[in-house]
């Protein structure tokens, strides 16, 4: 349960995007491969690891930008989903954390929104992550959002009660949907009352301040409900994109905020701004160091991943020394997508670009074991091509 996230689905096979090929899928796909369900539902996507739900969460952002012409519906805008009427918003302090069971008491104070019927009690049992657990603190109060349904196996489009009764939120924005009770908080999240509330100039304001505030919840908040909030883009201006571009090139906000601008640029230049977004990507796949900021690099590997996606996507050319460098990461994610540019450049560039890598002592094992067999796949290529060209003699 602590890593999972639902999203809304969609009722195409996402493989068949271009951003990315299905023919090469690596682990952090393969819940979209089974992404075929209807409109309605709410799945849930595994990832191993927060960078690998980053990365899955990006490739899912451009296939929906990508299908957007052929299926009207996509994600839904994080303060649009925290008010569906299957999920209640609250305020409650946090009454017992129970590690073994991965559950959170919270006595409720208010209710903000959601079915009062579906509230039976004001202790209320919520499930939530170890990571959320681990945040929590008893006596303090917190704004939560949850459920109390779940997807019938059965009948994908009939939402059921849960048997594991409450859970809480979790969704692109709102990981989790769990927030310290502040006004500030209070007046973001009362923005999902309405259509109108979320889709004004004034709104608009809000969210891009947001941006600019050392809350990496928020932030990260903002940056999704500006991306999937439609009308609210038809707000954006000119003074608008150039602070969103700002944001995007920092390297101190968190890198799952600024990817998915990253990628909402590439696809909707008309809306966020001009190619800024191609010299962002190209900017840190040559300057991002390998091992991440320090006290800052959860999820840069993700962002990285975003921006090698971005430039496969524009076919943009990139310098083969910015590309090489990668194949010393321990991501080996990374280090395939470097692969995959280098080869684009001429198959004996990527082979001295390999045993380049495997000559530094500083490589670890995993990533010498994987560049070792990648070269002696290419080595079984040029020896099969060599033969059929001696046979066609």
């Amino acid at each position: 349960m602590s890593d999972e996230f639902a999203v809304q689905g969609l009722g195409h096979d996402c493989t068949r995007a271009s951003l990315f090929d299905p023919n090469k899928l690596r682990p952090e796909y393969s819940a979209l491969v089974a992404f075929r369900s209807s409109p309605s539902v709410i799945q849930t996507l595994h990832c191993s690891s927060p960078a690998l739900r980053i990365r899955a969460v990006s490739l899912l952002l451009g296939c929906l930008m990508l299908l957007a012409p052929l299926h009207a519906e996509q994600i839904e805008p994080p303060l649009e989903f925290l008010y569906q009427p299957t999920n209640l918003l609250i305020v409650g302090t946090v009454k017992e954390i129970n590690a073994s069971f991965s559950r959170i008491v919270f006595q409720r104070t208010e209710t903000l929104a959601g079915n009062p019927k579906l509230i039976t009690q004001d202790d209320i049992d919520v499930l939530a992550s170890q990571d959320v657990l681990r945040q929590v603190r008893v006596g303090k109060s917190y704004i939560v959002g949850y459920t109390v349904f779940a997807s019938d196996p059965r009948n994908p489009e009939r939402m059921i009660a849960n048997r594991k009764g409450a859970r809480m939120l979790n969704a692109p924005g709102l990981e989790p949907a769990l927030f310290e009770d502040r006004p500030d908080v209070r007046k973001v999240l009362n923005l999902g009352k309405s259509e109108h509330g979320r889709e004004s100039r004034s709104s608009l304001k809000l969210l891009l301040g947001l941006l600019g505030k050392p809350d990496p919840q928020l932030q990260n908040l903002a940056a999704v409900q500006i991306v999937f909030e439609h009308g609210l883009q038809k707000k954006i201006r000119a003074p608008d994109r150039r602070a969103i571009e700002a944001f995007v090139r920092d390297a101190k906000p968190p890198p799952s905020a600024r990817g998915f601008l990253l990628v909402a640029a590439m696809q909707q230049p008309d809306v966020f701004g001009s190619e800024w977004w191609l010299d962002v990507a190209q900017n840190l796949v040559s300057t991002s160091p390998l091992g991440g900021y320090q006290n800052e690099s959860k999820g840069l590997d993700g962002l990285v991943l975003q921006a090698f996606d971005v430039l496969n996507f524009s076919s943009a050319r990139v310098p083969s020394e910015s590309l090489s460098r990668w194949l010393r990461s321990e991501n080996l994610n990374i280090a395939e997508s470097a692969l995959s540019m280098l080869r684009k450049q001429g198959l004996e560039q990527e082979r001295a670009a390999i045993q380049t890598a495997l000559d530094d002592l500083g490589l670890t094992p995993e990533t010498g074991a994987f560049l070792r067999d990648h070269l002696r796949r290419l080595d079984l290529a040029k020896a099969k091509a060599d033969a059929e060209k001696q046979g066609s003699k």
